[in-house]
């Protein structure tokens, strides 16, 4: 809502939500506004709403236009999908093609039966594939979080 307001005089009444229109109509019968609290709107009050409304699009659009487009341009090409990396999926990347438990062991700077409940998940997960007992091949090149 927004409120008739002037250097000399603030009426204090609350309008319509359409304030761009109606403070031109406030100004012009404000003297019956402060009495009844009611606007006549004419078509010239709709006309002159209409080309206020044009004339700022086209301003905005004169000064800012190019400038808008172009942040849009550069922040397209300047995009990079944000990856989170965990303390696993960098282990992972660390690891060699093939590997023990003692290598999982020694990257993640854990205990045996920890490094060998990470590489049971991992194969839980298709992360990795057992070849033989305390050994693993990875089955993606990298884990993505």
């Amino acid at each position: 809502m927004g409120r008739c307001v002037g250097k000399e005089w603030n009426c204090g009444q609350s309008i319509e939500p359409d304030a761009g229109k109606q403070s031109r109509i406030v100004c012009r019968q404000y003297d019956e506004f402060r009495k009844t609290g009611q606007l006549d709107i004419t078509d010239d009050d709709l006309k002159f709403a209409t080309l206020m409304y044009d004339a700022v699009i086209w301003f905005q659009d004169y000064f800012f236009g190019q400038m808008l487009l172009d942040s849009w341009e550069n922040a397209k090409r300047e995009y990079v999908p944000r990856r989170k990396n965990s303390k696993n999926a960098e282990a992972y990347a660390q690891l060699p093609e093939t590997f023990s438990v003692n290598d999982v062991m020694r990257v993640l700077d854990i205990e045996q039966g920890a490094a060998m409940k990470q590489c049971q998940r991992w194969a839980l997960h298709g992360f990795v594939e057992r070849q033989k007992r305390g050994r693993y091949k990875k089955a993606v090149r990298e884990i993505v979080v």
